[in-house]
């Protein structure tokens, strides 16, 4: 159990779609929206923290190869009083991992990569027997629990649309300005 707040960044390195994918259409919503998404929600669980508000910085429009809304720093307050930093390129190289997470907390620093290698630095931790897991398994079981049972946790189903409609006010903002704030309602 942690005693302080949270300081993180979690960088994706995204593939550079063409402007006429389907995630750039107005159903596909964007890179930032179709998969920022998934981030967003991971720090919500894991800090058990809402929303205040998100500070958004992209590049410049005019980039020809580059779509400019998929090229964004995503600056996340919660209401713990952590800070999570969510840095969205298409612009590197697929040789450096797709996702590197770096989460600092409590004299502790946790860095993964890809989901494949995690280290934490400040602590002794076995390391034998770690398995490559994304959770889609246990998102599936949820699912299914959720179908048969009919079980539903109101506050999840809360948690999920406060971020879907901030990630949704993102993904509007990003069409139209290079900085802004989104503010949770």
């Amino acid at each position: 159990s942690r005693r302080n707040p949270v300081v993180a960044h979690y960088q994706i390195n995204n593939k550079n779609y063409p402007r006429d994918h389907w995630i750039h259409s107005p159903e596909g919503g964007g890179v930032i929206l179709g998969h920022g998404c998934h981030v967003i929600d991971l720090f919500c669980h894991l800090l058990d923290a809402k929303i205040e508000k998100v500070q958004v910085n992209r590049i410049a429009d005019g980039v020809e190869e580059y779509h400019s809304q998929d090229n964004a720093l995503l600056n996340i307050s919660f209401n713990d009083g952590s800070i999570v930093n969510v840095l969205n390129t298409t612009m590197g190289n697929k040789k450096v991992p797709k996702e590197h997470c770096q989460i600092f907390c409590d004299g502790l620093v946790l860095s993964m990569d890809d989901y494949k290698s995690t280290c934490i630095y400040g602590m002794e931790v076995n390391t034998g027997n770690i398995l490559l897991d994304k959770g889609y398994l246990k998102e599936l079981e949820v699912f299914a629990r959720i179908v048969h049972e009919n079980v539903l946790n109101a506050m999840d189903i809360g948690s999920i649309i406060a971020t879907t409609n901030i990630l949704i006010d993102v993904a509007d903002g990003l069409k139209r300005e290079k900085c802004f704030t989104v503010v949770a309602k």
